[in-house]
């Protein structure tokens, strides 16, 4: 290898350093934002158990030792056993047991009823992050092999078809406990130590009565502790991952020996530069990672002539990477699959769908971040809603649109904060369940729940019951949940949250003619046409009355103006 050569190597090892860090920093403040909402979720968990429970804003060790009422129990245990079901398939870890220890208990204690919300929180919060992780990781190694092939084939100047990453040899890899733990055990891990920190802070704080506020700043200093643990562990495996899929690549091209690159710091100075066979190469001894955070790579270390053993050609155009892999890598693969013959699915499948989806989205937000399966035909749709709504407001884009998980938040379709959107995976995959549950269903719900009650009042009835039965009585008034549309489910909830944020962004979230016009519809009964959403409060009133207005839907004359008015930019 000349001069040349070398220097080529190690600029391109430089440049996909830099775009795994970026991966990597993407993938790291999706997590931060994850131990974010995380650490909310307690802090709420906290003050709404003092508030319940608590005088003065302190709430004592008896206190949080009282058992629950009968109600409190059932209602506790069936929110429990609901969650559990829903996670069976989950890691075993401590976290999980202690959720299974607690949901087999007949008695359960306040402090436990709290510690059940918490160890909740924490098991989302690992299950959703092990599925960001793994994407980042599977996404890496599949990206290094791509590149890394590129790069041997640029600088050798002899090109070659290439296969992609076996899905099968790719799942291999991911299992591997390269560090003597698998990066899934030790994601679980740092929320199961956090579980347990978590219990140890409460219980103190029970016993010195402290104060909610001190109590929500010792849970969130413990959260802090998670967040870094997460951060190494992020930095560490992506690094790992990496320099996998580069290997990959050398052996694929027949390389036999790769060249170490670094030098951050004493241990990795003392590697850099030397040489070392790909058939003992070992993570933490001769490849990188060395150790946590190690930001090192490699290089192919070869004489050309081994290339003249391929069956290749000269590369005389000097293709870009992007041009390079539909030839030779996505025609040949293409190539090897018959015309009966359906395309194999599987990890990165998925993966290559998630990019696709967010590449949808991109043009309408700064940040996009989506999970789970992906339906790209229903991506499509908010993407066009999207683009039609941002035309009419005078924002250019979102800062975020985000598909969250739905097992997080049951029953919750979208969100709206600021210029945030965020979609649920379940609304984004399964549509139709909403429009059915919402609207199809609405009148067969409430009079299924009423005849329940129906059946428990005939003896004697308790003040509760009757309540119950006025209340469900009410709702059957509302022709609807939502308002929706078959076959425009996703249409319209962008429609809903967008009208939130044009309220947000235009600062009429408290104008009083929203009021006014809010009290006329709950007044005239107007409101009972449009929906139970709509009954909340008077910003999810006009939402749900501008997704009429957008669909063509009659409105009475006074909402009709009001949501035109509060719509448009124009002045």
């Amino acid at each position: 290898m000349n001069q040349r050569q070398r220097n080529e190597w190690i600029e391109s090892a430089k440049e996909q350093v830099l775009r795994n860090a970026s991966e990597t920093d993407s993938c790291e403040s999706d997590l931060m934002a994850l131990y974010d909402e995380c650490a909310n979720g307690l802090e709420n968990e906290i003050r709404a158990f003092y508030s319940k429970y608590a005088s003065e804003n302190k709430l004592t060790e008896t206190a949080a030792s009282k058992l629950l009422t009968g109600k409190e129990y059932r209602t506790w245990r069936k929110s429990l056993e609901g969650y559990l079901k829903d996670i069976q398939d989950s890691h075993d870890s401590k976290l999980i047991l202690e959720l299974n220890t607690l949901a087999a208990k007949s008695q359960i204690t306040r402090k436990e009823q709290l510690l059940t919300n918490i160890y909740r929180n924490m098991a989302n919060l690992a299950g959703r992050s092990d599925q960001e992780l793994t994407g980042l990781l599977a996404g890496l190694v599949e990206t290094n092999f791509e590149r890394k092939s590129f790069d041997i084939q640029k600088i050798a100047g002899v090109t070659w078809n290439v296969a992609k990453v076996d899905e099968r040899l790719l799942k291999q890899i991911l299992s591997y406990p390269w560090s003597g733990k698998h990066y899934s055990e030790a994601l679980w891990g740092n929320t199961d130590q956090l579980a347990a920190l978590t219990r140890r802070e409460l219980t103190l704080g029970f016993m010195a009565g402290s104060s909610v506020d001190k109590m929500a700043k010792e849970i969130d200093d413990v959260m802090g502790r998670g967040r870094y643990a997460a951060q190494r562990l992020v930095r560490t495996e992506a690094s790992y991952f990496a320099n996998q899929g580069q290997l990959l690549a050398y052996q694929d091209a027949g390389v036999e020996k790769y060249r170490f690159l670094g030098g951050g710091c004493e241990i990795c100075q003392r590697l850099n530069g030397q040489v070392f066979p790909i058939s003992e190469a070992k993570a933490g001894e001769n490849l990188p990672p060395i150790h946590p955070n190690c930001k090192c790579t490699t290089v192919a270390a070869y004489d050309i002539p081994v290339f003249k053993r391929r069956e290749g050609n000269p590369l005389k155009d000097n293709p870009k990477f992007e041009e390079w892999k539909r030839r030779h890598m996505e025609e040949a693969d293409q190539a090897d699959i018959g015309p009966d013959q359906e395309k194999p699915r599987g990890l990165l499948a998925g993966l290559k769908e998630r990019k696709a989806a967010k590449d949808l989205l991109k043009p309408y937000a700064e940040q996009v971040k989506v999970i789970g399966d992906i339906n790209l035909s229903n991506y499509k749709k908010a993407a066009a809603e999207l683009k039609r709504q941002l035309a009419g407001t005078g924002m250019d884009k979102l800062d975020r649109i985000e598909v969250f998980g739905s097992q997080s938040e049951p029953g919750k379709m979208a969100s709206a904060r600021q210029k945030t959107l965020k979609l649920s995976d379940d609304l984004m995959n399964r549509p139709d369940r909403y429009y059915s549950g919402a609207v199809v269903n609405w009148q067969k719900r409430m009079e299924r729940a009423l005849g329940e009650l129906r059946a428990q009042m005939r003896g004697d009835t308790t003040e509760g019951q009757r309540k119950q039965y006025a209340a469900y009585m009410e709702l059957k008034r509302y022709i609807r949940g939502n308002v929706l549309y078959a076959g425009k489910e996703i249409e319209c909830v962008v429609q809903h949250e967008m009208t939130h944020i044009i309220l947000n962004d235009r600062k009429l979230n408290a104008d009083k003619r929203l009021f006014e016009c809010y009290n006329k519809a709950m007044a005239t009964g107007d409101i009972y046409k449009i929906s139970h959403r709509a009954s909340t409060n008077e910003r999810e009133f006009i939402c749900e009355a501008s997704v009429m207005y957008e669909n063509g839907e009659p409105l009475p004359e006074y909402i009709r103006n009001l949501v035109k008015e509060l719509r448009t930019y124009e002045t």
